[in-house]
């Protein structure tokens, strides 16, 4: 039935893969988790190394904003982002989850520290 009635037209064409654009967001995007991980616990909010990591996120994603907006098949179309639909799907998303995340930092830092037994 499908073969009856759906005629599609496939126009071939040679792609190109944004490598910058790919290598800079998974750059970005690591360098924000583990800011995120590290300074909260191991390093500090005020450490040079989750500083460093937030810089060096907030550059990577600025670099890819630049290339994404430059590129001939962006691996991120921005356009996609002018769309009130995909604007609120984007906000459902990021908005639930750092909720989630304060919720979990809270809960840890409510939590009682483990005592030690002491010797008799």
């Amino acid at each position: 039935m499908l073969r009856a009635f759906l005629h599609e037209r496939l126009l071939r064409r040679e792609h190109r893969l944004d490598l910058l654009g790919t290598v800079t967001l998974t750059a970005a995007v690591t360098l924000l988790l583990v800011a995120f991980l590290e300074g909260s616990e191991a390093w500090g909010w005020a450490s040079p190394l989750t500083l460093a990591c937030l810089i060096g996120a907030g550059g990577g994603l600025a670099l890819l904003l630049w290339q994404e907006q430059r590129a001939r098949e962006p691996m991120l179309p921005l356009g996609l982002f002018r769309t009130r639909l995909m604007a609120a799907c984007a906000a459902t998303f990021f908005f639930p989850a750092g909720a989630a995340a304060a919720h979990a930092h809270r809960e840890r830092e409510e939590r009682p520290p483990v005592m030690p037994p002491t010797a008799a």
